[in-house]
């Protein structure tokens, strides 16, 4: 795959994980407060809140960092170098 292709599918994916990290933040404020009791009682609510919770923050954000580094490594690598290679 050559440098551009590979530049624009990489920005292709982070929009796609960025569009799920809104969603799902917007899906996590829309759902009524719940009580310390409630959380504690490990209801279906609070079991999908911690799971929502654990893989936006666990997961996409350290992804997304990770994307957009990738990005920034591109774009100062002379466009000789295709990703994957190394210069001689």
């Amino acid at each position: 795959m050559d440098r551009r292709r590979f530049l624009q599918t990489l920005e292709s994916l982070k929009k796609e994980v960025q569009t799920f990290d809104r969603r799902g933040r917007k899906f996590l404020r829309s759902l009524p407060a719940m009580s310390e009791e409630a959380y504690e009682a490990l209801t279906p609510q609070a079991e999908l809140e911690g799971t929502l919770e654990c893989l936006l923050g666990d997961d996409l954000e350290p992804a997304l960092r990770k994307i957009r580094e990738l990005e920034s490594l591109l774009r100062q690598q002379p466009a000789a170098t295709s990703p994957g290679e190394s210069e001689p």
